[in-house]
């Protein structure tokens, strides 16, 4: 279901992203750590190659998830949160 845009605007405003500079500044570069990842893969990419990004991938969900909860549900609406 999607979300109003008043809930939305309500996310907004309890992230630090949008807040703090240090932590816009750490949640960007691992977002542009994970770009980098998935521009690095192809259709030749094998499958432990394909692993491993999942994995980095995975782990930089998890730190974005620790530096800003509200943020994180944002990008990753579907993601587990457990």
């Amino acid at each position: 279901m999607q979300k109003s845009l008043e809930e939305f605007k309500g996310e907004i405003a309890l992230s630090p992203y949008y807040q703090s500079e240090d932590i816009r500044a750490k949640i960007d570069d691992l977002l542009r750590k994970n770009a980098s990842l998935e521009c690095h893969l192809g259709k030749d990419s094998t499958i432990k190659e394909r692993v491993n990004a999942k994995i980095k991938q995975e782990r930089i969900f998890e730190l974005i998830k620790d530096l800003d909860l509200e943020y994180y549900k944002i990008i990753i609406p579907d993601h587990d949160l457990s």
